[in-house]
Parts: C-alpha cells; sequence; structure tokens
C-alpha cells in the first residue's frame, strides 16, 4: 500500500528540519487553519461594531429573495 507522505523543509533557530506529513495530513491541516482565520476576523469584526444583527440579517435576506422571485 502507498502513502501519500510529503516532506517539508523548516527553519528553526538557522537550521534546517525536515517534518515528513502525509498528505490528507496537510490539507485537514489546512482546513483548520482557513477556520482559525475565519474565526479572528469574526473575533476582530465584533469588537470593532461591524456586524448586523441576526433579525436585521434575516430581514435582508428575506427581501433579496423576494426581489429575485419578482424579477
Amino acid at each position: 500500500m502507498k502513502t501519500n507522505i510529503e516532506d517539508y523543509d523548516i527553519m528553526q533557530n538557522k537550521e534546517t528540519k525536515v517534518v515528513r506529513q502525509a498528505i490528507n495530513s496537510d490539507e485537514q491541516m489546512q482546513k483548520s487553519l482557513a477556520l482559525l482565520g475565519i474565526l479572528a476576523i469574526s473575533r476582530k469584526s465584533l469588537k470593532e461594531g461591524k456586524f448586523t444583527p441576526i433579525d436585521e440579517a434575516f430581514i435582508e435576506i428575506g427581501e433579496k429573495i423576494l426581489e429575485s422571485h419578482v424579477r
């Protein structure tokens, strides 16, 4: 059985380290990092007051749906 493993060179304290990682594991890590990034942006938006309350958001969505059916 063939495993899909890739080598990564990582610099740490001016030394190169080689890390071996399965491709599917790498893909999962990339997805997790992307989700963490989205959470960080969301948290920042909340702190800055840059959000739409849920009730207003649903009203806007409903209006857009109605507009699309009128055309």
